[in-house]
């Protein structure tokens, strides 16, 4: 691990991007029996985010279930994107739609069939670069293809954000652990909370003043807005702002803009905290609404149970009825106005309660 992470380091000195190139299958590693030295074990190892290169050739909706697949083998995949290879122009569009609908992965391009620009291999792996004939020229034509084909600048922000382990705290900041001999810094300046040795945090990267690469974790420019989740999914998110005004701001899965507005908070949230989050709306911009409960009609039992569960506590009366001021609800039962209400509603439909003037009574 030391070994890839120190040729990593040295190897991407002065370089804007690096790019790891996989072997074999993904999850194949040494020997045939594990994943250890794969392509995945390496991604895992550095945090390098993974783009799953799919050969298209005899399938179409089969790619669905096949790439959930690998996206599914591990709890986290280091999978970020997906290429599609030999796949016809024309049904492209339609596979890019239906696998970012049914998958939370984004498809970042495809390449057709190419059959003047087919590098020969042989047992031992690709024939050496002096023995084709023309090769210049037909790395040339793919790049012409793959320009127009591949979201290139897409996959440029796919580095754009991590969330590294703090490995130690100085006098000038934070010092991140990237996997690589020199750890990085996280100026105190750029920190919106105070973090100490052993915590993860979502940072993303910029060059200081004096040339150096940093962190920070003013992360906002650095989202995405293009995510691959559908209305009502749930997902994760890791809370980098708040705001009192607006409500509090998660980066979904540590990358993709999300929101959770003032009128979906129903407790506190503390700032790097990781949440469970239904998406309720995505906007034009891409960015998404988010909320940390379900769907009204589901929740609704959920509600019941504690307003039932409250008034048990409180001797079966509760001293005020369903028309109470929000502010004393939210402080009761972290509920809305509106959501107590249909609480109270679906109890008195089952019996169980009765609504006086200026009480909720158990029957």
């Amino acid at each position: 691990e030391d070994t890839v992470r120190d040729l990593l380091e040295k190897n991407s000195r002065d370089c804007e991007i690096s790019v790891i190139e996989g072997v074999m299958g993904y999850y194949d590693g040494i020997g045939g029996i594990s994943s250890w030295a794969s392509a995945y074990d390496v991604a895992e190892k550095t945090g390098t985010p993974a783009v799953f290169l799919v050969n298209c050739k005899g399938m179409s909706v089969s790619l669905v279930p096949f790439i959930k697949g690998f996206l599914e083998y591990k709890k986290d995949s280091w999978i970020r994107g997906v290429i599609l290879n030999q796949i016809s122009p024309m049904l492209y569009p339609r596979m890019k739609k239906m696998i970012e609908e049914e998958l939370p992965v984004k498809v970042y391009g495809y390449v057709p069939a190419l059959t003047d620009c087919v590098l020969e291999s042989r047992h031992l792996g690709l024939v050496l670069p002096e023995e084709i004939e023309d090769l210049r020229e037909k790395l040339q034509k793919l790049a012409a293809v793959l320009e127009k084909s591949v979201d290139l600048d897409g996959l440029l922000e796919l580095g754009g954000t991590a969330v590294l382990k703090v490995k130690d705290v100085s006098k000038i900041g934070a010092f991140l652990d990237m996997g690589l001999e020199k750890d990085l810094l996280l100026p105190f300046k750029e920190q919106v909370y105070p973090v100490r040795a052993g915590e993860e945090c979502l940072v993303a990267l910029y060059i200081d003043k004096s040339g150096r690469l940093a962190a920070t974790m003013k992360v906002y420019s650095y989202l995405c807005s293009d995510a691959p989740y559908k209305k009502d999914e749930w997902t994760e998110g890791r809370v980098y702002e708040i705001n009192e005004n607006l409500g509090v701001f998660v980066a979904v899965a540590d990358r993709y803009f999300g929101l959770i507005p003032n009128r979906e908070l129903y407790r506190k949230c503390r700032l790097g905290e990781v949440l469970k989050v239904r998406v309720t709306k995505v906007r034009e911009d891409g960015k998404m609404d988010l909320s940390l409960r379900e769907v009204a009609y589901r929740q609704m039992n959920a509600d019941a149970e504690a307003v039932l569960a409250r008034l048990k506590e409180k001797n079966g009366v509760l001293p005020f009825n369903d028309r109470v001021e929000p502010e004393i609800i939210r402080r009761e039962f972290n509920l809305s106005k509106n959501a107590f209400k249909r609480a109270v509603g679906h109890l008195l439909k089952e019996g169980k309660v009765e609504v006086n003037e200026d009480s909720i009574r158990l029957k």
